[in-house]
């Protein structure tokens, strides 16, 4: 998947991933990349270098065998980053996700999309996808919960103070 996805312009159709927002992110982004490969918890990285183009792009990264206490699963990188947790069952997942300081996005996938959308209603953000990460129809309303949500959006929005805002986009496996 990562090192699948192509990297380049926005004005290349065939780009699926463009740059870093800005010089200051692109560095934050390398330093916590930096951070993870000497983390003897990392099983496994795919990608994180500073791509040979022009500009501020990273390759799509994915690391495994992290745990809490790294900041690419402790913080969000705003970069092409994803981290991958095991857990022992569908209940530690959710509580894991619902005990972040952040909740503006959540993404589950499964081949069982029942599974999914049963997962997806417990979990406490502004949007969460299913089966992918990306596509949000810019006309639909966007916002989040926890420390990206503690606004009043909710009120704003009409809801009772007991009920949440959210956005579900499922695709199928």
């Amino acid at each position: 998947m990562a090192r699948d996805t192509r990297i380049g312009s926005g004005f290349n159709p065939a780009s699926k991933r463009g740059p870093v927002q800005n010089k200051m992110q692109y560095e934050s982004v390398l330093s916590v990349l930096s951070e993870t490969r000497a983390d003897p918890r990392a099983i496994s990285v795919v990608g994180g270098n500073a791509a040979d183009l022009p500009g501020y792009f990273i390759e799509p990264t994915i690391g495994t065998g992290l745990s809490e206490g790294s900041r690419l699963v402790d913080q969000e990188t705003f970069g092409p980053v994803l981290p991958v947790l095991r857990f022992d069952d569908e209940d530690a997942a959710i509580a894991k996700v619902n005990a972040g300081a952040y909740g503006l996005r959540a993404s589950v996938c499964s081949s069982d999309i029942g599974a999914a959308q049963i997962i997806a209603a417990k979990l406490i953000a502004g949007t969460v996808s299913i089966n992918r990460h990306v596509g949000v129809d810019p006309l639909v309303s966007f916002g989040g919960t926890n420390e990206w949500g503690a606004d009043g959006s909710s009120e704003r929005a009409g809801c009772f103070p007991s009920q949440r805002p959210a956005l579900y986009t499922p695709r199928s496996a």
